[in-house]
């Protein structure tokens, strides 16, 4: 969810830092396409989520036609993520230089998104206990777990020399990739992937500090995790309909339009107009439409 070559270089230098000690404080998992690290303990959780980003790295691979040279995927508890994670609040996957890192424990930030349903749209929260209920308790774990597959996208665009001009097209490129795979590979998910974006992405925008792209754009570093949630909840829901729309093809416009491409100084209804004439109008609807 959280894409961080835009966080400057005091998160670089903390990476690298970590990185040093990955292979000392993590175990190494064998048997994949990419570098597997689990925090101890976690091994059985970390194969878990491994199966599935290998399924999804074949599939990308198939879409995109490309590969990523080098890509980590680091399964870390709680007690680790502070050491390797790029960012601070423990739950939220995020993806910087190779590294896809996700948590393997249940989590307060989780937890916060259920509440804030429970709070702001009560008539939803059966529908919750429907799709994610366990042992009596609304379990966020099995959503989360999608979620590697969006920063797996994150890996094979920015090292497949695909130069987005926009975070919000970032992020939605990301979901659209992960929308894809789920809907082709993995339908049973769809109600875990759809349900509580679909609920958050419901209510008033304006009840939030952020709602609007330029809003995006300009605190997407600094915005709390559950303003940040939202957003993602609108791209999720976005995805849904961009894919049921046209199917993967609006995913794979976006790759080829901005294949080394340089679109940097692009304004913004430059941009759409831009994607509407290489076959990714879905996706410049989705701004066109979003709240202002």
């Amino acid at each position: 969810m959280i894409h961080s070559n835009f966080r400057g270089l005091f998160v670089s230098v903390l990476l690298c830092v970590a990185t040093s000690a990955h292979a000392a404080a993590l175990v190494p998992i064998q048997g994949y396409s990419f570098t597997v690290l689990s925090s101890v303990g976690q091994e059985a959780k970390a194969r878990e989520l491994a199966d599935r980003c290998e399924k999804a790295f074949q599939y990308f691979v198939g879409l995109y036609k490309s590969k990523p040279a080098k890509i980590s995927l680091l399964a870390l508890s709680k007690s680790d993520w502070s050491q390797y994670s790029v960012y601070p609040a423990y739950g939220m996957p995020n993806y910087a230089n190779g590294e896809l890192t996700v948590a393997t424990e249940s989590n307060d930030l989780w937890d916060s998104f259920v509440e804030i349903i429970r709070q702001n749209a009560p008539e939803a929260y059966k529908v919750m206990e429907q799709v994610y209920g366990r042992s009596g308790k609304i379990e966020m774990s099995q959503f989360f777990d999608l979620l590697v597959v969006h920063e797996l996208a994150h890996s094979f665009q920015e090292q497949g020399g695909v130069r987005l001009p926009r975070l919000w097209l970032n992020e939605l490129f990301a979901n659209l990739s992960l929308h894809s795979y789920i809907s082709e590979n993995e339908p049973a998910q769809l109600p875990v992937l759809l349900t509580a974006p679909a609920i958050l992405a419901g209510m008033d925008p304006n009840m939030l500090p952020f709602h609007t792209l330029s809003d995006f754009e300009g605190h997407y570093s600094d915005m709390d995790p559950q303003n940040y949630g939202w957003y993602q909840a609108k791209f999720h829901s976005a995805a849904a309909q961009v894919y049921d729309a046209a199917g993967a093809s609006p995913a794979q416009a976006v790759w080829s339009a901005f294949l080394n491409h340089n679109s940097s100084t692009m304004q913004d209804n430059e941009l759409l107009v831009f994607l509407e004439s290489r076959g990714a109008g879905k996706v410049a609807e989705v701004a066109r439409t979003w709240p202002k």
